[in-house]
């Protein structure tokens, strides 16, 4: 049976629980409470040593962590239905969407990172807001542009 180790907020495990549902995989799901950090306890270092959800355990040797990397696992392991476009162009398309998402915006709305703009910023709460809607603005306005109107699909 396939454990997905989550956090409720964690927008990486929705993806991961999404494809899941989508390809009728079934698993059970254990939370951790990052925001009261449980990924820093011994056994969940174990499972993941970044101390970051999600991980999904039961169905190889080792726990498989980043969303992308399951995902991939998830698509070669069950690739009915498929996740994915048929031809190459349209798969890295979609790479290249989840990339823009998983690297350049996510990381910005993750607790770990958050407590680095915490202490970088100090009590200066709108210097930290502003300096993250700037990087999400980038992030989603070169995610629009990629979707929009005649661009290649």
């Amino acid at each position: 049976m396939l454990i997905l180790h989550s956090f409720w907020l964690s927008l990486a495990t929705y993806r991961v629980r999404i494809a899941l549902h989508l390809k009728g995989i079934a698993y059970e799901e254990c939370a951790h409470d990052l925001s009261n950090g449980e990924q820093h306890l011994p056994a969940f270092l174990q499972l993941n040593p970044a101390g970051a959800v999600p991980a999904l355990a039961g169905g190889t040797d080792q726990p498989l962590t980043q969303s992308l990397a399951i995902l991939e696992w998830v698509e070669e392991s069950h690739p009915t239905p498929p996740l994915l476009p048929p031809n190459s162009q349209g798969r890295a398309k979609v790479r290249a969407l989840f990339l823009l998402t998983a690297a350049d915006t996510l990381p910005l709305v993750v607790p770990r990172v958050q407590a680095q703009l915490a202490k970088q910023f100090g009590s200066d709460e709108a210097a930290a807001r502003d300096w993250s809607a700037h990087w999400f603005h980038e992030g989603l306005g070169a995610y629009e542009a990629q979707l929009a109107p005649g661009a290649t699909r």
